[in-house]
């Protein structure tokens, strides 16, 4: 095993209390199976092609919201206040 070069972390807005139809319209992402990739790997290897990645960084990150929408404070993250906070941009 090598060593982690960077580490990554993402604060997500509890998107588990969200309901279908209610909170949110309908969402896809396309995600390839492990087996799916596994037999790409070996495919590689056999041939001897490159295999390559690539991430979009900053995809979703600074999405423009077209709604007004407000959210409590995240457990963890309370101030002692009843607040209710505007977002003013996407969390994902």
């Amino acid at each position: 095993m090598g060593k982690a070069l960077r580490h990554k972390a993402r604060l997500v807005a509890m998107g588990n209390t969200q309901r279908a139809g209610i909170d949110y319209g309908e969402t896809f992402s396309p995600v390839a199976r492990m087996a799916s990739l596994r037999i790409l790997l070996v495919l590689a290897a056999k041939f001897g092609w490159i295999v390559e990645q690539s991430d979009v960084v900053t995809a979703y990150l600074n999405g423009v919201l077209h709604d007004t929408v407000y959210m409590e404070q995240p457990p963890g993250f309370e101030d002692g206040t009843s607040d209710v906070l505007l977002l003013r941009r996407a969390l994902y």
